[in-house]
């Protein structure tokens, strides 16, 4: 059982410390006419599509603009 608990407290403390916001990506994506979104993900590849549908989203291809990434750090 001690066994048990160790690895459960082992696996938990790897988990929390993998999903702090330190190892993730931060991308932010703007469009022409002043729409922007921003996503924080630990992937880079879905911080990337989360900030252009959040940007597509608050308006970003309306009206012949269109949202592109302009930053992932």
């Amino acid at each position: 059982m001690s066994r048990f608990f160790a690895a459960a407290v082992i696996g938990l403390a790897i988990v929390s410390a993998a999903s702090t916001s330190a190892s993730a990506f931060h991308c932010v994506a703007r469009s022409g006419n002043g729409a922007m979104g921003w996503a924080n993900r630990i992937l880079l590849v879905r911080a990337q599509a989360v900030a252009m549908r959040a940007c597509i989203v608050a308006g970003g291809n309306l009206h012949g603009h269109s949202c592109h990434i302009v930053y992932c750090r």
